[in-house]
């Protein structure tokens, strides 16, 4: 990139194509008449327009003088969206999304689901979930399409079943040996404890009528897409750990369906159940595309990349935006782990790279809280050697929020440190709102050992911070007031739980109560904290609603009544 100071018109001179350019790559030339396009392939003009559209917006709407080289370190660049842990956004929530995500050159998007979908010989599933009709699920793909972007099916095909499994007309299909509970708790029941025992979640695939209803569900769900890919899961079956010649045989049943099979679709896999056995990665064979997913710093993408290039299987990295189970989002987390999964995927030839945003238990965060990990995932996997040290605050203000004042992205960010404040790392989730999740779980004992009233004010600093931020806030548009809404709430939610988790750490406990346990709070305190939960329940509501579907709210707000039952 070579540009001047000198400001020309964001006006369109010429656009030609040039084959010999990198795919989806281009070259722009700007002077003082315009800018004239060049693009490998009709994706490389999208982007090439995209950029322009960019550098309007940081020069007051005219563009600056010079000549801009550039194509993607990785061709697919993607992001899975959670729409089975509560939240089923609306269509007009996921055109909005998806129109920003292509503006950041994103290129993949998946939507992942396990009940919310309306298949029409299981309407019992769907029953209550607000599910996509066929209808929505075209209308998405075509707007996707519009857009440079490829929506691709993300239909679980083996774990995380128990939506369906719990019903009476497939508890037979289901293994039989339970599994340990997962981090979400489906069916509206709280889990107190990450030990306890679950509903089986995982389907037998030794039974014949496992094989006709997969196969039917995928034969209702592919033909409405336009893209050749199918993400079928086939993740967290620690029933099958001992059984990874089932495994490998239910694949290969799965390729031998039919839609599959004649249509020449590549099958894309989770990572998890096969990084055990590096010895078995050649049986994975052509069209299959291993997902390698990992969503904490210390996870091995270099090592698992590195097995996975040389047993010659096409694969992708995966990494998370570090939302989902932390109200305020973990954003040193999230630009870490998208690095380090990217750099691996470039460093071994892989596909691509696809960043996850979850919604486990109830899909408590707003969904601004995503937008940091979302914005450095889609830079780094356009160009991770631009992105070491890029400056989401104003990219995120410009590129994000349209935000002269900063404030939205400034109150983003600052959330999203609260979890590092109080120097307790807890995997996947953050230290300072874990009993939010787990309210008879003592705080300050193991996993949140060493969690301190000196750190909790930390966060609570970090917290305020964030008001202030917010403060600066002058809404002009209804997703200035909607995301400044979503950011008080989650200001809120976080304070909350800071008091929560101070009252517990410094109450003397009585005969028979743990250290941190929530039973040696005074009454008056629980009294005080149960009626700011209760105003807090009532917005969640209201907030949900004005991004989503009515289903899964009921389940969303049973983690946070949990909560103020146990006030």
């Amino acid at each position: 990139m070579d540009l001047g100071e000198q400001l020309a018109p964001h006006r369109i001179v010429e656009i030609s194509l040039d084959p010999s350019l990198p795919a989806q790559g281009y070259t722009i030339a700007i002077d003082s008449e315009g800018a004239s396009i060049t693009g490998a392939d009709d994706d490389g003009i999208f982007y090439a327009h995209a950029t322009l559209g960019q550098l309007a917006k940081a020069h007051g709407g005219r563009l600056p003088v010079g000549t801009i080289r550039d194509h993607p370190d990785l061709a697919v660049r993607g992001v899975m969206l959670d729409a089975s842990r509560g939240k089923v956004p609306t269509l007009e929530t996921l055109f909005e999304v998806v129109e920003r995500l292509a503006s950041w050159k994103i290129n993949h998007f998946q939507l992942y689901i396990e009940h919310t979908f309306a298949h029409r010989n299981h309407q019992e599933v769907s029953a209550g979930a607000s599910p996509y009709s066929a209808a929505d699920i075209k209308a998405l793909d075509n707007h996707c399409a519009a857009h440079h972007v490829e929506l691709v099916a993300n239909r679980g095909c083996l774990g995380h079943m128990e939506r369906w499994l719990s019903h009476d007309r497939y508890q037979h299909l289901r293994l039989q040996a339970q599994t340990p509970a997962s981090d979400e708790q489906p069916l509206e029941q709280p889990a107190q404890d990450m030990g306890v025992v679950g509903p089986p979640m995982t389907l037998d695939i030794n039974q014949a009528e496992s094989v006709e209803l997969i196969e039917e569900l995928l034969n209702e769900l592919l033909p409405l897409l336009r893209s050749r890919k199918v993400h079928v899961g086939l993740d967290e079956a620690p029933e099958l750990a001992d059984r990874i010649d089932d495994y490998f045989e239910w694949l290969k049943t799965i390729q031998e369906f039919d839609v599959i099979r004649s249509d020449g679709y590549e099958v894309l896999i989770w990572g998890d159940m096969v990084a055990d056995h590096p010895d078995r990665l050649g049986e994975l064979g052509p069209g299959v595309t291993v997902c390698d997913w990992g969503y904490d710093l210390d996870h091995p993408f270099d090592a698992r990349a590195e097995a996975l290039h040389s047993a010659g299987i096409t694969f992708m990295t995966a990494a998370g935006t570090s939302s989902w189970l932390s109200i305020g989002g973990r954003v040193a987390n999230a630009i870490g782990n998208c690095r380090s999964a990217i750099s691996a995927a470039i460093e071994h030839d892989g596909r691509g790279f696809l960043v996850a945003d979850w919604g486990d238990k109830g899909h408590l965060q707003q969904l601004p809280i995503s937008d940091p990990g979302l914005a450095y995932a889609a830079a780094a996997s356009w160009c991770l050697a631009t992105s070491t040290d890029v400056e989401l605050g104003p990219a995120l203000s410009l590129h994000a929020y349209d935000d002269p004042s900063c404030g939205l992205a400034n109150a983003v960010l600052s959330l999203g440190e609260v979890y590092r404040a109080v120097d307790v790392a807890v995997p996947n989730t953050s230290a300072v709102v874990r009993h939010l999740y787990f309210p008879d779980e003592p705080v300050g004992s193991s996993p949140t050992e060493g969690l301190t009233v000196t750190g909790l004010n930390k966060a609570r600093v970090l917290v305020d911070q964030a008001r202030v931020a917010l403060g600066t806030v002058r809404p002009g548009t209804n997703n200035h007031r909607r995301t400044l809404d979503e950011l008080r709430w989650t200001a809120d939610l976080i304070e909350l739980m800071i008091d929560d988790a101070t009252a517990r750490i410094t109450a003397t406990p009585g005969e028979d109560q743990p250290k941190g346990s929530l039973e040696a709070v005074d009454a008056t305190t629980r009294s005080h904290l149960a009626q700011r939960m209760e105003a807090l329940i009532e917005s969640h509501e209201h907030l949900w609603l004005d991004r989503n579907r009515p289903g899964g709210l009921n389940e969303s707000r049973s983690y946070l009544k949990a909560v103020l039952n146990s006030y």
